[in-house]
């Protein structure tokens, strides 16, 4: 699977499964990419084996998770106003959370098995190396071509999933802004990020681009996230303090 971002699209169909987080879920079919952000390059793949996947993908979920529910959600419900009130979310436990994560790593591991050339279904089954056609001078094997099928199918699911949601948003005439200077705050952090990056490690190839992308969209989210949620206790307690001494004075 070439884009990151389209491996969710192929759990939505879980979305409204009991006993399953969907928020885990999307973590988990994304994470094993995540060793590329975090370094700002193609990785050596860890996430990708079976060790891996309980000594990176699992562990680096949870935390993933738990970052999301309790800093960057929250920051996202305040930074992006919506007047619309969420559903009740249900309340799982850490099992459940855990076998969310499990099995969207596995959805992850499966795509990419069969549509990578060190994919262990490409190793499997020969018949996934067989020559299609040639294209622009190169050959066309079968699991490069699921490779672009996979994804474009993942792509148009993604453009469907919001066109739906900003037509739900529209019809019910809920109101959904964002703050300028929310916008400028975080669209500041992005660039800065991305050209130290993009300095340091000057990327060569498509792949490396969308690596150097997505990893400073992901230090943006998390770094913005946490400053906002740094900001809003200081004034929490710069506020309980000026409270307390009117209290005194009066």
């Amino acid at each position: 699977m070439p884009l990151t971002f389209a491996h969710p699209t192929f759990i939505f169909f879980l979305k409204n499964r009991r006993n399953l987080s969907f928020t885990a879920l999307i973590i988990g079919s994304i994470i094993p990419d995540f060793e590329h952000f975090l370094i700002f390059d193609i990785s050596n793949k860890f996430g990708h084996t079976i060790l891996g996947v309980f000594l990176f993908d699992l562990p680096f979920g949870l935390v993933v998770y738990y970052c999301y529910k309790t800093i960057i959600h929250p920051c996202f419900k305040k930074v992006i106003s919506l007047n619309k009130e969420d559903k009740t979310s249900k309340a799982l436990g850490f099992i459940q959370v855990l076998n969310s994560l499990g099995l969207g790593v596995l959805s992850h591991l499966f795509f990419d098995g069969l549509t990578s050339r060190s994919g262990y279904l490409v190793k499997f089954l020969p018949f996934l190396q067989t020559d299609m056609f040639s294209f622009i001078g190169r050959h066309m094997t079968l699991y490069i071509f699921l490779w672009y099928i996979f994804t474009t199918i993942g792509t148009i699911i993604l453009i469907a999933y919001f066109s739906a949601y900003i037509y739900n948003v529209r019809k019910h005439q809920y109101k959904f802004y964002i703050k300028w200077r929310n916008f400028i705050e975080v669209l500041s952090s992005f660039l800065l990020i991305f050209s130290i990056a993009f300095h340091i490690k000057d990327p060569i190839g498509y792949l490396r681009w969308g690596v150097l992308i997505g990893g400073s969209l992901l230090y943006t989210v998390v770094g913005y996230s946490l400053y906002w949620r740094l900001k809003t206790q200081y004034s929490l307690s710069s506020n309980r303090s000026v409270l307390k001494k009117q209290k005194v004075k009066n």
